[in-house]
């Protein structure tokens, strides 16, 4: 039998929050971060919570990857380590529920869960631990004597694509063995590869990109997810010569290999208004 992978992003896609700003948070609160000028991840994050402009979001996560890679120089690893459980222990159970059914249908199915995040190494595999990911490909950093330098030794969010042509090659699977969840434009190139690609809660630039090229995608459907309190909403895009391309509302079993959709439809229950 095939191995069959499950690949999520995790920030905005299972996580309800970024576990990046969780964790500067975390050390500057703690007074770990000391030396560093916090002018320029405040601003932004002022402009994106004031919705000033597109995209301020990402901008946001910009400055603040850029902030953390100078500075965690000199933290000691175990001290972050720490602060990673810390914080999961009293956060790890906000996931959205559609990708925490999800993660939990494909895990009894036997899928191989695999997370690609922009997120420090860290704190993304004390957060997917409990999940029961098997792998996870995350932004690393130089160690030195027990401390962080601050250099960047492995970046997989510039290229998710890469990453997950390199998974197919490990496990010999197929893009129709291959389930995969993302919520932003980073996200893509992998959501391309997939047979079985779901949008959650996209981001305006992904969307706007999912419309542009979809002509030459090897999607079978691409699913498109929308989470809004307690209700949720499963689409896919439908091409139309009069109106274009446009979402409409669609079973599971549209956009996920039937024994996913029907285990899943069951476990999100009153949460999901159709039958799979």
């Amino acid at each position: 039998m095939s191995v069959r992978l499950g690949v999520f992003d995790m920030d905005g896609t299972a996580y309800r929050n970024s576990l990046t700003i969780d964790l500067l948070d975390r050390l500057r609160a703690m007074g770990l971060l000391g030396h560093v000028n916090f002018y320029k991840v405040d601003e932004a994050k002022r402009r994106w919570k004031n919705r000033e402009g597109d995209d301020t979001y990402e901008t946001y996560l910009q400055e603040l990857v850029r902030l953390l890679e100078s500075g965690i120089f000199r933290v000691p690893v175990d001290v972050v380590s720490a602060i990673c459980d810390e914080i999961v222990s009293e956060q790890g159970q906000q996931l959205y529920e559609f990708t925490r059914e999800l993660i939990a249908t494909l895990r009894e199915l036997g899928y191989t869960l695999i997370a690609i995040s922009g997120s420090p190494k860290p704190i993304v595999e004390a957060f997917v631990r409990p999940l029961g990911f098997h792998q996870v490909y995350a932004t690393e950093y130089e160690v030195q004597k027990g401390r962080y330098t601050g250099k960047i030794t492995a970046l997989p969010v510039n290229d998710k694509a890469a990453v997950l042509r390199s998974l197919l090659l490990e496990y010999q699977a197929s893009d129709q063995d291959l389930i995969t969840v993302g919520d932003t434009l980073s996200d893509y190139g992998m959501l391309n590869l997939s047979r079985y690609a779901i949008a959650f809660n996209p981001s305006r630039a992904l969307t706007h990109r999912v419309r542009q090229d979809r002509a030459g995608t090897t999607w079978r459907s691409l699913g498109v997810v929308i989470q809004r309190k307690d209700n949720i909403t499963i689409a896919t895009f439908h091409d139309n010569c009069y109106s274009g391309s446009r979402l409409v509302e669609v079973n599971l079993n549209r956009i996920l290999p039937l024994d996913v959709a029907d285990r899943l439809a069951n476990r999100l229950g009153e949460l999901y208004q159709y039958g799979a």
